[in-house]
């Protein structure tokens, strides 16, 4: 995980605090850990860190207040809703491992999930950093009685090795979920940052050049700690030919700089090369979160020259950093001579002219004697990339002593400051409509793509908007800030958030436009669900179970009145959670804060009935007395399940000679939406007629086609009787069955 990740997590961390828990610290911090133990590792001291204080008991500060004995009651509610919802809270608000050292871990710290409600609760815990993250809790989920606690320990693995030293970049945030509490969960920032130093060379290589024989230069050379905790070295030379100053162990302090003198003694002409490496001595405070560098490498020529240039490396401003929109002092160079014969020296910019003037361009020098060169650097842009070594340089220094070579002195410097970015910068961030009571929150990033640290703060004028504030930002890194927005009236709300620094910041570029907040507070009513399916429900067996609808309110004291679109035609009734009719078109009165349930209840349907989609369909309106609230329509769906028997044609009516037969087709149609079993009977003279279809069973929507036979009578006489259809015992018929088919047939 990258640094400018680990610090959003921390960022997130405190920000979500602040929304749970008001931005209250924890009243039982854990101990600041010791800088080291006997045996050199980073330890947290063990003095207790199982916070008790609520194992006991419920924390008052945590216990949730009895309702006003004013307070409005639903007369109908279910008393049993007196008791109250569980209430999760926990000891420790937020845990702060401090500064562990690299490889090493701390003692674990424990504390309560307590349960301030008088119902039991069921809580799981995660972390923000899942998989990735140093930390476990045992137990990871359990369940907390009324009144009763439950201790859990926070333990973490050992800080990484190599690893971070930045602030925080090992935190996390552990967030306990509880079931059906009036809190669901609580978030626990956790801290923690590795320590310990982390050493370099700088420069990483010292070359002296060609040196007068018998003379002993020498150049600075500095030892830098990124890290944050100090460290004892000594430092070991493979070459007698160069030293250093002082001698002894050196101590680095975490952040700091150590400023050493290498010198090289010219005996002889011979090219030397040496190497200068750091070894950790056996201090017992010593910790490291990255392995020592590779060695300083070291050169020099010992020559019958007589010029000399020192410096041959020049850092401008505090160690090559140089804060935008300033100008860093001069810095002089020495040309010296030590023969016995003057010599004419030239020197020229060979590479950042644009950023130095030298001063003078020549010179001459007398024997045993020496001049100075003075470098002057311009004034840096105000605005400007912080690219290491971006305004750097290179004098080059000829001269006529015989046999002597250029002569280059390195110019150091770097652009130094804050360069703010955020993805709101500019833009307005929209909350739109959000309801009286309610809160909306939203995060943006802002990066610091600059090397130097700040503090970011926003201001902003309306009360309806908090913006989290306060933000420490190290260069290279990014933090998240959470914008909320809570609605008091029904009306628009607009603001501006302004980003600051702190005076004196060195930028490297603006400051991030500001960023317009808008929002609309709406009516405090919702009503959900706003549709309900009844589905098919069978004709003439009873009605269809009940379902409920919830009207939620959020604002202040109100009414409702509840209607059917189809009025007093309605296919449905209304009651209360508890059964009690309702009637509609009466207004019922809705406390602030509170919510009610209404059951609606489908009414039996009878047949006959159409089997048509939604026959039985209507919908029930909510009109509440908010102000600016919309009604609100919950679509009733119900058809009617059955089926529908028809013959067809109506009747059969023909004619033939004696004893001929002639055929008639017939249909038994199903215009209902499930199957039906049934039987056809002949009722008349059997020998007149008969029919190939004696029954069978119709799918809803299908037909059914029958041949009737009929054999022509005695001349001059008729036969007649009827086809009846019967529907097998236990048939849902959405209709009565159709009447019995007159047939008649007439002798030719």
């Amino acid at each position: 995980m990258s640094s400018s990740t680990r610090s959003t997590v921390l960022a997130l961390g405190f920000a979500l605090l602040l929304v749970r828990c008001g931005g209250a610290a924890d009243p039982h911090p854990p101990p600041a850990p010791s800088d080291f133990d006997a045996g050199g590792d980073a330890t947290i001291p063990d003095t207790g860190t199982t916070d008790t204080s609520t194992v006991d008991a419920i924390r008052p500060d945590t216990a949730v207040p009895d309702a006003p004995s004013d307070a409005p009651r639903d007369a109908g509610a279910d008393a049993s809703l007196d008791a109250g919802p569980p209430v999760l809270a926990t000891s420790k608000t937020s845990v702060d491992f401090g500064q562990v050292a690299c490889g090493q871990s701390a003692q674990p710290i424990s504390f309560a999930i307590n349960n301030g409600g008088v119902t039991a609760f069921t809580w799981s815990a995660a972390f923000l950093n899942g998989g990735t993250t140093l930390f476990s809790l045992v137990p990871a989920s359990g369940s907390v009685g009324p009144g009763s606690s439950q201790t859990v320990t926070l333990s973490m693995s050992k800080v990484p090795y190599p690893g971070s030293t930045a602030t925080g970049f090992y935190s996390d945030v552990l967030t306990i979920t509880a079931s059906g509490t009036s809190n669901v969960s609580q978030s626990i920032p956790i801290t923690l940052t590795g320590k310990g130093a982390v050493l370099r060379f700088s420069p990483s290589a010292v070359d002296f050049g060609n040196v007068p024989l018998n003379s002993a230069p020498t150049d600075p050379i500095n030892i830098v700690n990124d890290g944050n905790a100090s460290a004892e070295i000594n430092l070991i030379l493979n070459n007698p030919r160069f030293a250093r100053s002082p001698l002894g162990p050196i101590v680095v302090n975490g952040a700091a700089t150590v400023t050493l003198q290498a010198s090289f003694a010219a005996s002889d002409t011979v090219p030397q090369q040496g190497t200068m490496t750091m070894a950790a001595t056996a201090n017992p405070n010593n910790a490291f979160c990255q392995d020592l560098p590779a060695g300083l490498q070291l050169s020099g020529t010992g020559t019958n020259g007589t010029a000399s240039v020192s410096p041959s490396s020049v850092s401008f401003g505090n160690a090559g950093l140089v804060d935008c929109g300033t100008q860093a002092a001069s810095q002089l160079v020495t040309i010296s001579n030590a023969g016995n014969a003057p010599f004419n020296w030239t020197a020229t910019l060979t590479s950042g002219a644009s950023y130095y003037s030298v001063s003078p361009p020549m010179g001459t020098v007398q024997p045993s004697g020496s001049q100075t060169l003075q470098v002057v650097p311009n004034p840096l842009p105000q605005a400007s990339a912080v690219t290491p070594d971006l305004y750097g340089g290179t004098v080059s220094i000829t001269t006529t002593a015989a046999n002597d070579s250029v002569h280059i002195v390195q110019l150091h410097q770097t652009a130094h400051g804050v360069i703010l970015s955020s993805t709101l910068g500019g833009q307005t961030l929209a909350f739109g409509g959000v309801s009286i009571g309610q809160t909306a929150s939203s995060q943006f990033s802002v990066s610091n793509n600059g090397n130097a640290p700040t503090t970011i703060t926003f201001a902003h004028g309306s009360s309806a908007f908090t913006v989290s504030s306060g933000f420490p930002i190290a260069a290279s890194q990014s933090v998240a800030p959470t914008v909320t927005f809570s609605p008091t009236a029904i009306q628009s709300y607009t603001d501006t958030v302004i980003m600051t620094v702190p005076s004196g910041t060195a930028l490297c570029g603006p400051v991030p436009a500001n960023t317009g907040l808008t929002g609309t507070g709406t009516t405090g009513v919702s009503v959900a669900p706003t549709s309900l399916d009844f589905g098919l429900v069978s004709c003439g067996l009873g009605a269809a179970p009940y379902q409920t609808t919830t009207i939620s309110n959020t604002g202040p004291n109100m009414t409702y009145t509840p209607t059917f679109a189809a009025g007093a035609n309605s296919p449905y009734t209304l009651a209360d959670n508890t059964g009690a009719a309702i009637t509609p078109g009466n207004p019922i009165a809705l406390a602030a804060g509170t919510s009610a349930t209404l059951r609606i209840v489908p009414k039996p349907i009878a047949a006959p009935a159409s089997t048509s989609p939604d026959a039985f369909a209507d919908t029930l309106t909510i009109t509440t007395s908010s102000a600016g609230d919309s009604p609100h329509n919950i679509a009733l769906h119900q058809t009617a399940r059955g089926a529908v028997l028809v013959l067809s044609p109506a009747a059969i009516s023909t004619s033939a000679p004696q004893g001929l037969e002639v055929f008639v087709g017939f249909s038994v149609t199903n215009s209902g939406n499930y199957s039906v079993g049934y039987t056809l009977q002949i009722m008349g003279p059997a020998n007149a007629f008969s029919s190939n279809l004696t029954g069978g069973t119709v799918v809803g929507g299908g037909v059914q086609n029958g041949t009737l036979t009929c054999t022509g009578p005695l001349k001059g006489t008729q036969a007649v009787g009827s086809l009846q259809i019967t529907p097998n015992a236990g048939s849902i018929l959405c209709a009565d069955p159709p009447p019995n088919m007159p047939l008649s047939i007439v002798g030719q």
